[in-house]
């Protein structure tokens, strides 16, 4: 995760398809991994631009 924040600066939520995590005061806070799920790379679903 620290990489894919670092080499993704503007990125404001992102998900892996079990958490969904939001930058807050520069850190990730993420939820609950959903139940039986199977993570995938990082995807950036908001940035700060939108």
């Amino acid at each position: 995760m620290a990489d894919f924040i670092k080499n993704t600066p503007g990125c404001l939520e992102f998900s892996d398809q079990c958490s969904i995590c939001a930058m807050v005061d520069g850190k990730a806070e993420c939820s609950t991994p959903k139940i039986a799920c199977v993570k995938k790379p990082y995807v950036c679903t908001r940035r700060a631009d939108n």
